[in-house]
């Protein structure tokens, strides 16, 4: 079995990479069978097994729900053996989570199929059984890191004068080359006026991003997020990916060329996680599937 392990802290990119891979088009030729599944540090085996082979269009809900979690495994095993299939395990915290899925893979590798895992866990990335290549992401130079924040941030400006590119390089010297946090100051600062701009940068502390400052900043967005979770009933139980699509849906999360929508939203969850605005289903201090 082939493994492609994507490694890196929080807001480097794994997720974002990961994805590109899977929506080309040479991926899509290739593979007959491409399923997504994210993990994060509280997981059930059982719920991560239907929710791939959902994806794969194969069983009926009914028959997945009689089904125990042995039977599951081999339910999905039966499918993928001899097939040419792409697997992508987002945001695995510890080796049993991947002990669990490993166990419903055909482990012949006749087909050519491919496992990509993303991870901030080095010892998940280099520790997995089979044919491994593990991939470290870097910090941005500041080259790239002007780069990407430039085409944004300036993007609704008819003229940009050297006093605005220089606040601008200083706010992009305090992200510390950490892709998410430029993304999300560019998008912030987009929707700024030049005159707001020295305010803003004077707010920002060096490498702010380690301590959510320019999540803080970016509150508007947090806010409506916070506020839509009290359509739901107090206590009530839901799927991070179910409320990923629905801050999307809803417009919550800008577009960006940059980083899917989807990844900023998920990060904007935990951060409303990490402030205490929304609660995971165990302890609070561990991110969950679950709101």
């Amino acid at each position: 079995m082939y493994i492609f392990s994507i490694l890196g802290m929080r807001g480097l990119g794994k997720t974002a990479i990961a994805r590109k891979l899977y929506n080309s088009g040479d991926v899509k030729r290739r593979f007959e069978y491409r399923t997504w599944t994210y993990v994060s540090q509280e997981y059930k085996t059982r719920d991560m097994l239907v929710r791939i082979i959902r994806s794969l269009g194969i069983a009926i809900e009914i028959e997945l729900k009689m089904f125990s979690e042995e039977e599951l495994e081999d339910y999905l095993n039966d499918i993928l053996d001899g097939q040419k299939y792409l697997v992508v395990v987002d945001d695995i915290w510890e080796m049993h989570a991947w002990e669990s899925l490993k166990r419903a893979l055909p482990c012949n590798n006749h087909g050519g199929s491919r496992v990509i895992i993303t991870t901030r866990i080095r010892v998940v990335a280099e520790g997995v059984e089979g044919k491994v290549y593990a991939h470290k992401l870097r910090f941005l130079t500041f080259e790239e890191s002007w780069k990407l924040f430039e085409h944004k941030a300036y993007k609704n400006m008819e003229w940009v004068d050297e006093d605005l590119q220089r606040i601008g390089k200083e706010m992009v010297q305090k992200c510390g080359g950490l892709p998410l946090a430029i993304v999300v100051l560019a998008a912030l600062m987009s929707r700024k006026r030049a005159n707001e701009w020295n305010d803003v940068c004077a707010s920002l502390k060096d490498n702010s991003i380690h301590s959510s400052t320019v999540f803080d900043l970016s509150y508007k967005e947090l806010k409506l997020c916070f506020l839509y979770l009290s359509v739901f009933p107090e206590d009530y139980e839901i799927e991070v990916e179910q409320l990923i699509h629905l801050f999307v849906a809803e417009e919550f999360i800008h577009e960006d060329e940059n980083m899917m929508m989807e990844d900023v939203a998920r990060y904007f969850i935990e951060e409303l996680i990490d402030k205490s605005l929304g609660g995971s289903s165990e302890k609070r201090k561990r991110r969950s599937d679950v709101l």
